[in-house]
This record gives C-alpha cells, structure tokens and sequence, in this order.
C-alpha cells in the first residue's frame, strides 16, 4: 500500500523525464499521459474480469507476485532511459499492472474482513483502515519529499525507490 502513494513520486519523473530528457511540451505530456492513464477509467471493468478469472484459477497470490514481478521489472526499464515509444509502453504497463494488484489486493483486504466479521469473538481485525493508512502515507511521502528526491539524486531514482518497495 506504501508503494502505491510513492508511486506519486515516479509521476513526477515521469512527467520531468518527458518533458527534461524527451523534450515533449507539457500539452503532448498530458496527452500521452492521459491515454496511459485510461485503464483507470474501466477499472472496475478490469475487477469484474479478475474475480471471474480468479474465481476459475482459484488462485489470487500467484497473480499478485506476478504483478509485483513486472512492476518491479518496468521500474527497472523505466531507470535505463528508454526511448519514447518505450518510455510511454512501459508505463501503459506498469498502470496495467498497478490495477491489477491493486483490484486484488483490495478484494483480499474485503474477503479478510467479511472472514473476521463472521466469526464470534474472533482475534483478526479489519485491515483496510491499515492499507489504505499506508496508501496515504506514501502518498504524502510522495508530495512533500518527491522534487528534493528528483533534485538531489536525479529523475531515475524514484523509479529505483518504487523497484524497492512494489507492493
């Protein structure tokens, strides 16, 4: 949860590294921003689709893992400057990715808490007030500390930084 508000910080560097290194205006920026940022917008498409996958696979973890693996892998890509048709597929990617484990992490979340309100005088407590703590926590790491980070240690660490820390 940490990962996803520190993820502001790689949008910063996203958005200095076209416009510094790739030398895009900020109008096409926000345009190829935009269209990456599209799977947001049928999120709750892609969570019908992952509970009638994961309802057949019967297997929710391995799907996270390999999630977190190519979170990971992108955030590696990204560091390595690539071109611009590259820089802008790997974060279609790493949106596509960050959804899924995102959509999956959350249904986790809720079946544990279902799970813990069902049982009489059970020990397991509601987690998602913890989760989503975290998830703004990062976030406010991400807004109050990402340009120092980008201005002392250069555009490509916070995608070293997320690599870190994915899910």
């Amino acid at each position: 949860a940490l990962s996803h508000g520190l993820l502001d910080v790689v949008g910063l560097s996203n958005f200095l590294t076209a416009k510094e290194r790739l030398g895009l205006p900020p109008e096409k920026i926000q345009l190829f921003l935009g269209i990456v940022a599209l799977p947001w917008a049928v999120k709750p498409i892609f969570g019908f689709g992952l509970d009638k996958a994961t309802s057949m696979l019967g297997a929710v973890r391995p799907i996270v893992f390999f999630t977190t693996f190519s979170t990971s892998l992108t955030l590696i890509l990204l560091a390595l400057r690539p071109p611009i048709l590259g820089f802008y597929a790997l974060l279609f990617v790493l949106t596509c990715s960050k959804i899924v484990e995102n959509i999956l992490c959350e249904a986790i979340l809720l079946r544990e808490t279902k799970n813990s309100a069902d049982e009489p005088n059970s020990e397991r407590k509601n987690q998602l007030p913890v989760y989503f703590g975290f998830r703004a926590a990062g976030g406010l790491v991400g807004a109050f500390m990402g340009g120092r980070l980008i201005r002392r240690f250069g555009l490509e660490t916070p995608y070293r930084l997320a690599t870190a820390a994915p899910a």
